[in-house]
């Protein structure tokens, strides 16, 4: 589990404190020898006036069970900060869950990608499958 290839597409949730609610997002993250890199979308419900759509660039790492990243939103909506996360792998790297940061806030977050059988596997018995 602590060599897992974090590429993907990944659903996530984060939490706001104080009980603000949380918001919903989509992650594409490419994990090349352990460097994170990728895009977040999600439409953001809190803070606005009505639900609007915004995007990320990520940029981290992976080191054994340890992901650390940071999310910078491109200016969409007028968004431009950044916030830190730092998270456990879990679920033979189906699950990352762990904190974010931005300024003096801090709070919870979870991603998940579908699990699927190893291609090279898949094709390995639809060959053998033919013969």
């Amino acid at each position: 589990m602590a060599d897992s290839n974090l590429t993907g597409v990944w659903a996530g949730r984060y939490t706001y404190p104080y009980g603000w609610g949380d918001e919903h997002f989509t992650a594409v993250l490419m994990d090349i020898a352990g460097g994170i890199s990728g895009t977040i979308h999600e439409t953001v419900l809190q803070f606005v006036a009505q639900a609007t759509d915004v995007n990320a660039f990520v940029d981290g790492s992976r080191e054994g069970s340890l992901v650390t990243f940071s999310k910078t939103y491109d200016g969409s909506a007028g968004w431009s900060h950044t916030v830190s996360y730092r998270g456990m792998i879990k679920d033979e790297g189906y699950e990352i869950s762990g904190i974010w940061t931005v300024d003096d806030m801090t709070g919870t977050f979870l991603m998940v990608r579908r699990k699927r059988p190893d291609v090279a596997e898949t094709i390995q018995t639809g060959i053998l499958q033919d013969a």
